[in-house]
């Protein structure tokens, strides 16, 4: 739970015209190192997002380094139609009760798939493991939505090297 305090701290300082972030707990599953939480108000508030639930996985390494993946799993807009997050997860450390970008060290691809995935005409789409190691990547059908996910890419986290191989399906 450090690390989403550490981000309630975080959003609860940012300030985006409309007042601070506040975070809500959906789902908190402790013993798998798992958290579905999300923002209000949402953090494209000022674009017209009302909702934007996050997900956020505990990863821990055998050499004792610990760190979270999260992921942004949708957004719901005022006039009631959902925009698929689009985007690529990222990953933080924890250094000093403050959270650290480390998203270039644990996915430094992401650009390139970010840009393979784009051009596909569909939006990326992030699950990130409530049980296990492997986070799957790929797209979904605006229209369609989480029905028509398919994977295109796992990341794979080696325990023994704190570090992720990342595979195309």
């Amino acid at each position: 739970m450090d690390f989403y305090n550490a981000k309630v701290k975080e959003m609860s300082n940012a300030d985006m015209g409309g007042g601070s972030f506040k975070l809500t707990l959906i789902k908190k599953d402790i013993k798998n190192g798992f958290l579905t939480y999300n923002y209000s108000p949402a953090l494209h508030y000022m674009l017209g997002v009302l909702d934007s639930p996050e997900e956020m996985a505990y990863f821990v390494a055998k050499n004792g380094k610990k760190f979270v993946a999260t992921s942004t799993l949708s957004k719901q807009n005022f006039d009631g139609s959902i925009s698929w997050s689009g985007e690529l997860p990222k990953f933080y450390e924890l250094e000093k009760g403050v959270l650290v970008d480390k998203t270039t060290f644990y996915f430094p691809t992401s650009s390139k798939i970010d840009e393979e995935l784009s051009i596909e005409g569909k939006s990326i789409y992030t699950k990130l493991p409530q049980t296990g190691t492997t986070i799957q990547i790929g797209t979904i059908d605006r229209k369609l939505g989480i029905s028509s996910f398919k994977a295109v890419y796992q990341l794979v986290f080696d325990v023994n090297s704190g570090s992720f191989k990342v595979v195309k399906i």
